[in-house]
């Protein structure tokens, strides 16, 4: 029995280190399958990249080249159908510019203007909009450089004013004009549009104030809304109360 079961042993042995061995190979054989592969298709790719590598440039046909040029010509119609579009004697800057001392006085009688037209429309302006937002030039001459953008501003605190009535707000408690920035649009290397922030603080019934919102996205100005701010208000009239910030945009020409 001894002898067969050392017979035994080394048949498992030989068997197990078999299977062993034709195990290896077959690894060893998928391994050097997957390795040729790798490098054929390495060999592949570096041929194609010394390929372009040796090409030389070459011109490009009359084709492409007119291709190009209709592309040139059909952005530069769809930049004017756009700049039309938009642009109004309203939403750019003023062609005519007065002289600093005329321009004060012109601000004077616009005020003044504005103040009775307001007081006849219900509409109460407070000791912090007296001035509409130009307080410094009460007691200050503008810099000639300074008028383009003051006239527009003129112009569109006087619009605002107007939509202010047409809605029925109750009051304007305060308007600033802030100073303006040019804003580069797509990648153009100048300035595309002048962005003037108007704040204000306004006391109306969420109807009007609702009304006044849509009046001033009507305008033939363009008016965007940059923030809002709305509360209730102390009085007893149980309105309502807006901080609102509202950009004026001005295209520039070009």
């Amino acid at each position: 029995m001894l002898p067969l079961r050392k017979n035994l042993t080394s048949l498992i042995c030989i068997l197990i280190l078999a299977i062993f061995i034709l195990v290896s190979l077959f690894y060893l054989g998928r391994t050097v399958k997957i390795s040729a592969s790798l490098s054929s298709s390495r060999n592949k790719k570096l041929k194609l990249i010394n390929y372009f590598c040796q090409k030389k440039p070459f011109p490009p046909s009359e084709t492409l080249l007119e291709y190009y040029r209709d592309k040139k010509e059909k952005i530069s119609e769809y930049y004017k159908s756009f700049y039309t579009f938009f642009v109004s004697d309203w939403n750019k800057m003023p062609s005519s510019v007065l002289e600093p001392l005329k321009f004060k006085e012109k601000l004077f009688k616009v005020q003044s203007k504005i103040l009775k037209k307001a007081e006849g429309g219900g509409l109460t302006i407070k000791e912090g909009a007296l001035y509409l937002g130009f307080d410094r030039y009460e007691s200050e001459i503008p810099q000639a450089s300074d008028i383009p953008d003051l006239m527009a501003e003129l112009q569109a605190v006087e619009e605002l004013i107007s939509l202010m009535m047409q809605a029925q707000i109750i009051s304007l408690e305060r308007i600033r004009i802030l100073e303006p920035q040019d804003k580069i649009l797509y990648g153009e290397k100048e300035p595309f549009v002048r962005i003037f922030p108007i704040q204000m603080t306004l006391e109306a019934n969420s109807e009007d104030f609702i009304e006044f919102v849509s009046l001033y996205s009507k305008s033939d100005f363009i008016f965007v809304l940059s923030d809002m701010h709305i509360y209730r208000s102390e009085s007893e009239k149980k309105t309502l109360k807006a901080d609102i910030v509202l950009n004026l945009v001005i295209f520039l020409e070009k």
